[in-house]
C-alpha cells in the first residue's frame, strides 16, 4: 500500500500511519498450516503536492497523479514486509505520537538515495 497525502498536517499524517497498523496486525494473525503468516502487507507514506481528478470518457474513475504519488509507491517498493517506511519528507512532519526508528538511506528507483523512517509504534502518553 502506498499512501501519498497532499500537504497533510500532524494529525492527518497520524491516522495514516495508525490506518495502515491495523491491516498488518490482522495479516499477521493469519497462519498458514507450517505457523507463518501466508500474507504480507508493506505501506509507503509520502507527503508533498499531488494532482487529482477524474479520468475516462465513458466509465469514470477518480485517480491521483504526481511525485508525491510515485515516491510513495517507491517507499512502499522497499519497506520490509509488515511495516510501514516514511519519508524523511514525512518524518519531519510526522506528530510526536508516532515514534520512528532505523533511519537509513535507501536507492529509490529513477530517484536515487533517499532517507527513510520505521513506523514503529504510538508513543506511550501521547494517545
Amino acid at each position: 500500500m502506498a499512501v501519498a497525502l497532499a500537504l497533510s498536517g500532524p494529525l492527518e499524517l497520524t491516522t495514516a500511519i495508525e490506518t495502515s497498523w491495523r491491516p498488518i496486525g490482522k495479516v499477521g494473525e493469519i497462519t498458514a498450516t507450517d505457523g507463518r503468516s501466508p500474507w504480507q502487507m508493506r505501506t509507503g507514506v509520502h507527503s508533498g503536492g499531488l494532482t487529482a481528478g477524474v479520468i475516462g470518457r465513458h466509465k469514470f474513475a477518480y485517480d491521483i497523479w504526481g511525485d508525491t504519488v510515485n515516491v510513495a509507491s517507491r517507499v512502499q517498493s522497499v519497506c520490509p514486509a509488515n511495516e510501514v517506511l516514511v519519508s524523511e519528507a514525512t518524518a519531519q512532519q510526522l506528530s510526536p505520537n508516532i515514534a520512528l526508528a532505523d533511519e537509513h538511506e535507501v536507492e529509490l528507483k529513477g530517484r536515487g538515495r533517499a532517507k527513510v523512517f520505521r513506523a514503529v509504534r504510538m508513543r506511550q502518553g501521547n494517545v
